[in-house]
């Protein structure tokens, strides 16, 4: 469940915060961290 998640939160666009509400706040991270530390912080 939690790779579906990284996979939601992978595509850093407008789009995708539109699709995924729920992800507002987790989209302006991916936008300043690299994708890699993102997925990192979900696994952790």
């Amino acid at each position: 469940m939690a790779a579906s998640q990284t996979v939601s939160f992978w595509p850093p666009s407008p789009i995708i915060r539109d699709l995924w509400p729920h992800t507002h706040m987790t989209l302006p991270l991916n936008d300043i961290l690299p994708p890699v530390s993102f997925t990192f912080r979900l696994q952790s």
